[in-house]
């Protein structure tokens, strides 16, 4: 994902990794976004089985999108989970790395 101006295209590449937006907020910066991701339950609690694919799938996305995902709260009453998502740039992405490291 390059920008998060188009909340189409934030829809689509979740779709990909099995996660539904509810809602997305604060799109409009183009590299931060404020989403809500439905939460497989059943009745009013999530199981750890059902929770760890979430996750799974969150960090899947994050890794393979360069997107860093911050999980702010887990709703079980309203069947969401709230999170903050922001795009990496080339930079941040070569900084981090522990290959391009080097001893001074």
């Amino acid at each position: 994902m390059e920008n998060t101006f188009e909340p189409g295209l934030i829809y689509e590449t979740f779709a990909r990794y099995n996660l539904e937006i509810k809602r997305i907020d604060c799109f409009d910066r183009g590299n931060f976004a404020q989403l809500r991701v439905e939460l497989p339950l059943n009745e009013k609690f999530i199981t750890l089985l059902e929770l760890q694919k979430t996750i799974l799938n969150l960090s899947r996305l994050e890794r393979q999108e360069n997107i860093k995902i911050k999980i702010i709260n887990i709703d079980c009453r309203h069947k969401s989970l709230r999170i903050d998502i922001e795009l990496e740039n080339e930079q941040q992405r070569s900084s981090s790395s522990p290959d391009m490291q080097t001893d001074a």
